[in-house]
């Protein structure tokens, strides 16, 4: 029996996004549209942040558990993450 992979188009489309001046680490925030299978997905709160040693990293958004620390409200596929955060890094460098 072999194996396939069965992939799926995501598109991701930047809805708005929110800069961010008073924060030494936060740089925006951003409310993305994901559409898998004709399935819209709407994340808010996804956080553009500065990395330590330069540049932008995307976060997902996050809440806090119960016992105090936060975690992520949606946990993506490393491939979709990283379309993700390169369509909101885009948008923040089109949009100036």
């Amino acid at each position: 029996m072999g194996l396939s992979a069965d992939t799926t188009e995501a598109v991701v489309t930047v809805q708005f996004i929110d800069r961010v001046a008073s924060s030494d680490k936060l740089v925006a925030m951003a409310v993305v549209e994901i559409e898998v299978a004709g399935v819209v997905i709407l994340l808010q709160g996804v956080k553009a942040v500065k990395r330590p040693g330069g540049g932008l990293a995307c976060e997902a958004p996050c809440f806090r558990a119960p016992d105090g620390r936060w975690l992520p409200a949606a946990i993506l596929p490393p491939d979709l993450a990283e379309g993700l955060a390169a369509e909101v890094v885009a948008a923040m460098v089109r949009d100036g």
